[in-house]
């Protein structure tokens, strides 16, 4: 595309949208957790991947559901649409 688009995931189903952050909270947690327990030998159930567990999920909570403003929403329509 010519452009970025804006977040499509704001125009889905709340369902939907929240299937979407359990699957990029799983995503970027494990890779996170695999890579501090490798390179830097952090327990796997070290408190501190607690910690950043629960940040993500309100991060991505605050992404997903973070309203558009109405051109954006209707920008993301048409996006959808093509």
């Amino acid at each position: 595309p010519s452009c970025i688009r804006i977040n499509q995931s704001a125009i889905r189903p709340r369902h939907q949208q929240e299937i979407a952050i359990q699957k990029d909270h799983k995503s970027i947690y494990d890779k996170v957790r695999s890579h501090l327990n490798e390179h830097y030998f952090v327990p796997m159930t070290a408190t501190i991947l607690k910690q950043y567990s629960n940040q993500l999920l309100h991060d991505l909570n605050l992404s997903y559901f973070s309203p558009l403003s109405y051109s954006d929403q209707t920008l993301a329509l048409k996006q959808a649409k093509k």
